[in-house]
């Protein structure tokens, strides 16, 4: 459908100023151009002196890489990005300066070439666009502050660039003469400071003279704030240059204000305002102002409330300090404690600095010239209420350099008060007086209080290992990592801190001919697009958010990965556009996004239905690829990412014609106790093809020597020589462990085998993609279940080839050997919230508390119950240490079983006659055959940070259900089992002992590969 042609526009032209030096400023049309035009639009995009190749593809990150034809990129998609297609013309400023050719939405660089051009439209460079766009450029403030005439932030822009000013501020946020100081070279080009920002100084990181333009100028007074006798104010000053306020000046707040009557805070910068919730009920009067004063500013704002509204009256002294320290390391009383031993003198910091600059130019101490750090100090009303103070803090002003600030107050303070009978006097006495807060920092800190932020970053590892030493002993709640300060507390309150932003490339979905990919991150990206191009082909995909994925068979995989405070990202296309081979690139607002599978290196099993379609696939340089079989060896022969091993390993595998012929099986860890272990046994008997890649210590105390020669430890050199050979894979929990670990995904992918899924627990319902996918491959070739229940909840997950077979493992039980009535196992799962708990967190958990109160009140009420306590093997050895000595004090006849003696765990799981657990598979194995039931315990706080009940699982009701220890000690009943016999039955399709035939039967026809991706 062709697209109206653009109206000719009817305003009057403006007159607009010539190019700068430096040529970034409006390009005025040509009259006359002989040039070659071509009749289509993309003829017309490349013949064009204003398209530039190579500046459009090197200027937009998400381009660098890519090898497609850019022009026809630009026409179709890069400038609906708002990509602009050379230096010389930016699109955006042209569909801001032509809203009759925005309006019919045509490329801009096209309609200028086909229109503009003959009708003398002006085009804007791409200098224009960068300040135009910049955050930093406020027009409200650039028009009032130089009184310029205009109308819209497009002419404001142009009369930034061609003022030929470069003092000029384009905000409060942006100081141009200072970044012209900080850079020489940047004032010595003529390039307008801004602009050279956003061009270079960004990416070059330089900051000097930049603020957050998030962060506000605010000003607050809240006078309920101050207490009613004000003996001792605050005058605090601080400097954020992104607006954020820091937790560790928050804290310093905190203990100010506990020995204070008020808090008069100026900030010679902006703060967010969401920043400023975090302090505002510690402070009687903030104003965030940018005076350029530095801290001394501050102090004479901040002095300057106290004294017009009367809070000097009263007063006894003031604390002055700032945000400079980190502190206090200690209680700040000690500060007080230490200026009364001293004899209370009038002006007292907490160190004393010898010596000075003698003038600007020298930047050593140079001159003897005793003086207080003014960081942190207190002077008295005989100072405060005098003429020459007054005069002194009113009279500071802006200095061309800091040193000159130093000079003029901060020395300049000590030397006046010296000269009227008020010396300097501190709580830290050093010897040498050298500039203590910097070279006895260490000294200061165990004896004085504070440490000098300044000095953090040049720590060595030992001297920050002291640092960190003196703030455990000291219980500050802070800690240096990579030399910068963490709060404890802040990283337990804001996990969002340690956010990964990687793309995870999850899942694929195949609906007819059209495509669905999934991806997730912990972080949120904005405007995520996906490119896919080949050798013919290209397209532009935006993400669908996961929480707009309405189709129903995609719920349960969305679902499961929200919950697990990942963000996901669907990508629907045609599956024509990859089956001859494509590269997929991820990009967020024109930035590239870096890419790895849901287990890091190792990839989706049969993602994107690859291996019917013959691809080949790899992450390289954060692109995906798929590439054919000739082509694949080709461009990973070429490429510089992989080692020459890697390539000659890849090139082994893709030509070689030997059948694949091994099963492999594998649980997580060391465990020799679920379905994998059993069916691997079972298959055994009849197969010696047959191996068990697990640990050296289940190989070391394995007896039956036949089976202990099938037993292989994970990464070695045989468990390498049967992967690569291998003909099926079934793992319960083990995929990650299954693979050989020094392989690569080219390797991985490339591979022949099948892989059957033999689910390590129950799936009441809870079971979903996200844990499916991250421990045992997601796609595969088959799953096997035990419950009808699991059979449609795997099949609402995507899974097409369900095997109703029972679970191997569950043979073990079925059995009748006598059940002990005095025997209990308690068995509780792990918390994923305790995954990185430190062993402080631990015992401190509702987890170890709950159950410590179980086993007391079975202690008390059933003494000459046997209580086996089965450890979870993902919790750290020194946490069950530490529960079982807590849990022996409480009750004497307590055992503690570990889940590696498979010998051990077997015989009592198989004869105790009761089990006490928690939302845990280990319930319905419980309950398999026998004539027992499990109870299970889920008080709410008990269970918080585990698997979340599902409706199901109160509905199945294999057991009692109980949530608190007076209804679990009732559940103790040997006939209690009665009541919950028919709801087990109906729940497993099968009750006997030929679990491991049935599975070996379904899994060893090797059913050919899913149809759905």
């Amino acid at each position: 459908m062709k697209k109206e042609k653009a109206k000719k526009t009817t305003q009057k032209k403006k007159t607009l100023s010539n190019e700068t030096a430096n040529q970034v400023i409006v390009n005025s049309p040509s009259d006359t151009a002989d040039r070659k035009t071509g009749n289509s639009a993309l003829d017309k995009i490349k013949t064009s002196d204003l398209y530039d190749e190579e500046w459009y593809k090197n200027n937009y990150k998400d381009l660098r890489n890519l090898d497609i034809d850019f022009a026809r990129h630009y026409l179709d998609y890069g400038w609906k990005q708002g990509k602009s297609p050379s230096f010389a013309f930016s699109g955006d400023m042209y569909l801001a300066a032509y809203p009759d050719v925005k309006t019919i939405e045509m490329n801009p660089l096209l309609h200028y070439e086909t229109y503009g051009r003959s009708e003398k439209r002006y085009v804007f460079s791409y200098a224009i666009e960068a300040i135009y766009n910049s955050s930093y450029f406020d027009v409200e403030y650039y028009n009032e502050t130089y009184t310029v005439k205009s109308h819209s932030r497009l002419e404001s822009s142009i009369n930034y660039i061609t003022c030929n000013e470069g003092s000029r501020n384009p905000s409060l946020y942006f100081d141009a003469d200072s970044y012209l100081t900080a850079y020489p070279d940047v004032k010595e080009s003529g390039v307008a400071p801004l602009l050279h920002f956003e061009l270079h100084g960004k990416k070059e990181n330089r900051v000097a003279g930049v603020s957050n333009p998030a962060a506000k100028f605010i000003k607050y007074e809240n006078k309920a704030n101050l207490s009613s006798k004000t003996k001792r104010l605050c005058l605090f000053a601080c400097y954020m240059g992104d607006g954020a306020i820091p937790d560790e000046t928050i804290f310093l707040l905190e203990n100010v204000r506990s020995v204070c009557d008020g808090i008069i805070l100026i900030g010679d910068c902006g703060i967010q305002p969401d920043e400023f919730e975090k302090i505002k009920h510690l402070v009687c009067y903030a104003n965030f102002v940018r005076h350029c004063e530095y801290d001394f500013g501050s102090y004479k704002r901040a002095f300057a409330y106290a004294d017009e509204n009367g809070l000097l009256e009263n007063a006894d002294e003031i604390l002055i300090c700032n945000d400079s320290v980190v502190g206090p390391c200690g209680d700040i009383n000690d500060f007080f404690k230490s200026r009364d031993e001293d004899g209370n003198p009038d002006f007292y910091g907490t160190t004393i600095n010898n010596f000075g600059f003698r003038d600007t130019e020298s930047h050593g101490n140079s001159m003897f010239s005793p003086h207080i750090q003014s960081y942190f100090l207190t002077i008295t009303k005989n100072i405060f209420n005098t003429e020459f103070w007054k005069d002194f803090i009113y009279s500071v002003a802006s200095q061309k350099h800091k040193t000159d600030i130093i000079i003029k107050y901060e020395m300049g303070m000590s030397k006046l008060l010296q000269s009227q009978g008020y010396p300097p006097n501190s709580m830290y006495k050093s010897t040498a007086g050298l500039n203590p807060a910097a070279r006895e920092c260490m000294d200061v800190l165990s004896n004085a209080l504070f440490i000098k932020k300044s000095m953090l970053p040049g720590l060595s590892i030992e001297r920050a290992g002291m640092v960190n030493g003196i703030f455990k002993s000291k219980n500050f709640p802070f800690y240096l990592k990579d030399n910068k300060v963490v709060s404890h507390r802040s990283e337990k309150a804001n996990p969002s801190n340690r956010k990964h932003s990687k793309l995870k490339i999850i899942d694929s979905d195949l609906s007819g001919n059209m495509v669905t990919l999934f991806t997730a991150s912990e972080y949120d990206y904005a405007g995520l697009e996906l490119l896919i191009s080949s050798d013919d082909d290209f397209i532009s995909i935006n993400a669908i958010r996961g929480v707009d994925v309405t189709k129903t068979s995609y719920e349960g995989i969305v679902d499961s990965y929200l919950s697990q405070g990942l963000y996901i990202f669907a990508f629907e296309f045609y599956i024509d556009h990859i089956t001859q081979g494509a590269k997929l690139n991820f990009s967020s607002q024109g930035t590239p996004v870096a890419l790895h599978y849901i287990y890091g290196d190792i990839p989706c099993y049969n993602l994107l239905n690859h291996k019917n379609l013959g691809l080949f696939p790899r992450i390289e340089k954060n692109t995906f690829y798929l590439e054919k079989k000739e082509q694949s060896i080709i461009s990973i022969m070429l490429s510089e990412s992989y080692s020459q091993h890697d390539k000659a390993l890849y090139a082994s595998i893709v030509n070689s014609s030997a059948k694949p012929k091994y099963k492999l099986y594998s649980e997580r860890a060391s465990l020799t106790g679920d379905n994998a272990y059993e069916a691997f046994k079972y298959a055994l008997k009849s197969d010696e093809d047959c191996y068990y890649i697990t640990s050296k210590d289940v190989i070391d105390r394995e007896q039956d020597e036949r089976l202990k020669k099938h037993l292989v430890r994970s990464g070695s050199a045989h468990h390498k020589e049967l992967f690569l050979n291998a003909e099926a894979l079934y793992c319960s929990f083990g995929f990650p462990g299954i693979i050989f670990p020094e392989l690569r995904d080219i390797h991985i992918s490339a591979l022949k085998y099948k892989l059957y899924l033999m689910w390590h627990g129950i799936s009441a319902g809870d079971k979903n993609s996200y844990d499916i996918a991250f421990f045992n491959g997601n796609r595969n070739d088959g799953v096997i279940a035990c419950s009808p229940h699991e059979e449609k909840n795997f099949s609402a997950l995507g899974h097409t080839n369900v095997h109703l077979t029972g679970y191997p493992r569950m043979d073990k039980w079925c059995n009748d050997t006598p059940l002990n009535v005095n025997s209990a196992i308690l068995f509780f799962t792990w918390r994923r919230n305790l995954f990185e708990a430190t062993l402080a967190d631990f015992l401190n958990s509702e987890y170890v508390a709950t159950i410590t109160n179980l086993v007391q009140e079975l202690a008390k009420s059933r003494p000459k119950l046997e209580l086996y306590y089965f450890i979870h093997n993902a919790i750290p050895n020194q946490h069950i240490e530490c529960l079982a000595a807590i849990l022996r004090a409480n009750c004497n006849n307590i055992r503690f079983v570990n889940n590696n003696d498979t010998q051990t765990f077997n015989h009592i799981f198989n004869t105790s006659k009761y089990l006490i657990t928690d939302y845990s598979s280990v319930g319905y194995d419980f309950a398999y055959y026998k004539k027992r039931t499990s109870t299970f315990f889920i008080p709410e706080k008990f269970i918080d940070g585990h698997y979340i009940p599902t409706e199901l699982f109160y509905k199945i009701k294999t057991g009692p259900i109980c949530f608190d220890t007076g209804s679990v000690i009732k559940s103790l009943n040997p006939n209690e089992y009665k009541k919950h016999q028919s709801s087990a039955k109906s729940f497993f399709r099968f009750m006997d002992s030929k679990n491991c035939q049935r599975t070996h039967d379904v899994t060893g026809q090797h059913s050919t590969l899913a149809t759905k991706i």
